[in-house]
């Protein structure tokens, strides 16, 4: 039995890439922060959600080509899970589990 798919599946072809990133310390408190590799220059939006969809905090910052670093104020959050979901101006994405206690 062969199976064709001839479509898109819900994913961006470039969200697709990992910005390799990881959150440090994680669990966190006050502050966090996330190191990534940009892919190349531009704006990337960092978007954290409750378990429950709700988008808690957004911050966005420009930065160069190569590995880079953003620091996350997580003190006004409630204790508990969170998607901390990253994306490129060109597409690139990822999402990280972060835990705020």
């Amino acid at each position: 039995m062969k199976i064709y798919v001839d479509t898109k599946l819900g994913v961006a072809d470039n969200e697709a890439l990992s910005l390799g990133a990881t959150v440090a310390p994680n669990p966190a408190s006050e502050k966090a922060v996330v190191h990534f590799f940009n892919p190349s220059q531009g704006t990337v939006d960092f978007e954290l959600y409750s378990l429950q969809g709700q988008l808690m905090t957004h911050q966005s910052a420009t930065y160069s080509c190569g590995s880079q670093q953003h620091e996350l104020s997580l003190q006004r959050l409630p204790k508990g899970f969170y998607l901390l979901r990253i994306r490129h101006s060109d597409g690139f994405g990822q999402t990280v589990k972060v835990m705020v206690e």
